[in-house]
């Protein structure tokens, strides 16, 4: 006799602090599984990076304090990296799709009562790496959009802030730049708080990448703020996690620079201390971010009473809103 299909967490609308509460447990239960996940492609990135870094390294040209016209100066000896930045860039960009795709089907078989393992994980994601990677690909364009019209934005306001130096106008133009810089990114933001479920519509539901946008800016409509709020918090415990453990290497780059050098060493033990910090803590946001999935799917096509009935083994009803509910994401 088959066993039957269990649903071992509870499936209901959960208010902020259940979410944050939700997302630490199933991040506590399944450490070593959420860890396992991030550390294959962290890998890959970290021995790039330093195979990178080993045939380019990084050397400061010293400015010559009598050109104070010249502010880039200080990069001119680093133009020979860009390129091999760049590629870093595009890797450590595919290794974070792979990551971020592996991560949510994990919470997903979980929180549906699925046995999951690390191997299963990648060989059900590796058909769905093209979309998972052009929808980051489109999320990333938004945001370096906004970066873009930020920099652009605080330059012209700084050039006219020397301009007027000395002048009343400078703290205007000093205080303009600030609030145009947070207002643009406060804009970036909300923008991908729209699109924050993209990932896990794209993975469960089967769909393309822009039908996944419209999907996730439907299912967070009216609950932005609240997604808004928990990512906030989820970033700052990440950040924080970051800072714990990369503040010594911070402090050795910060004097190393101020002697005009950075030793290989150090890139070193930066590379491997944010490899570790994001090993640790870098599926918190996504675990959140796919509860957040399944809990607007709850409150808006009553995806509970699917999963039940599909427990059950009887068909759901169909769907009576827009944006209707698909059926439980596959086995793996």
């Amino acid at each position: 006799m088959s066993a039957s299909p269990v649903i071992p967490v509870e499936l209901k609308p959960m208010s902020l602090s259940e979410l944050l509460d939700r997302t630490f447990t199933l991040y506590r239960n399944n450490f070593w599984l959420f860890c396992g996940i991030i550390v294959l492609p962290e890998t890959i990135t970290l021995v790039f990076a330093i195979a990178v870094q080993l045939a380019f390294p990084i050397h400061f040209v010293p400015v010559p304090r009598s050109s104070p016209g010249n502010p880039l100066g200080p990069f001119a000896g680093m133009q020979s990296n860009l390129s091999a930045g760049l590629v870093v860039a595009a890797v450590r960009l595919v290794m974070y799709a792979l990551a971020l795709g592996a991560v949510t089907l994990a919470l997903s078989e979980i929180y549906l009562g699925r046995p999951v393992t690390v191997r299963h994980l990648y060989r059900k994601l590796a058909s769905k790496i093209p979309r998972l990677l052009g929808l980051n690909i489109v999320l990333l364009f938004i945001a370096l959009v906004f970066l873009i019209l930020v920099v652009l934005a605080i330059s012209f306001l700084l050039s006219n802030l020397v301009a007027y130096a000395g002048d009343r106008n400078a703290v205007f133009f000093l205080v303009l730049g600030l609030v145009v810089g947070l207002a643009a990114g406060l804009v970036a933001f909300w923008f991908l708080v729209r699109f924050s479920i993209s990932v896990p519509a794209l993975l469960l539901e089967q769909r393309g990448v822009f039908d996944a946008l419209r999907r996730s800016n439907f299912l967070t409509r009216g609950y932005r703020w609240r997604i808004f709020g928990a990512t906030i918090v989820m970033l700052i415990l990440v950040y924080a996690v970051e800072f714990m453990i990369g503040v010594p290497f911070a402090i050795l780059t910060a004097t190393s620079l101020m002697k005009g050098q950075l030793p290989l060493w150090i890139l070193l033990g930066t590379n491997l201390s944010a490899a570790l910090s994001y090993i640790l803590a870098g599926s918190l946001p996504t675990i959140m971010l796919a509860l957040i999935y399944y809990d607007v799917r709850i409150r808006k096509e009553a995806f509970d009473l699917e999963a039940m009935m599909a427990a059950l083994g009887q068909p759901p009803s169909a769907p009576a809103t827009q944006g209707a509910a698909l059926p439980p994401p596959q086995a793996l």
